[in-house]
């Protein structure tokens, strides 16, 4: 939650915006999306939730930007990667 917290501090200053990519290689944005995805992973393997559920349960808008998202961080879709 802490995390969290620090993520909404920094996204109301343009120069804390600006810093974070410094330190982190990636904009705010993508930091938090693969946030997103990696709370996302636990679901995928250990739950019979659907995609969409999933997908909502981890603060993506839908479905199919949750699999576009995930697809792009992982190189996997998540039906795929279920499997696994």
């Amino acid at each position: 939650m802490l995390l969290w917290s620090t993520i909404l501090c920094v996204t109301s200053s343009d120069h804390g915006s600006k810093h974070f990519r410094k330190y982190f290689s990636c904009t705010l944005g993508e930091y938090r999306r693969r946030l997103m995805v990696k709370q996302s992973i636990p679901l995928i393997r250990e739950s019979r939730l659907s995609l969409s559920e999933i997908a909502y349960s981890c603060a993506f808008a839908d479905q199919s930007h949750f699999i576009r998202t995930f697809r792009q961080v992982t190189g996997f879709r998540p039906k795929d990667f279920r499997r696994f």
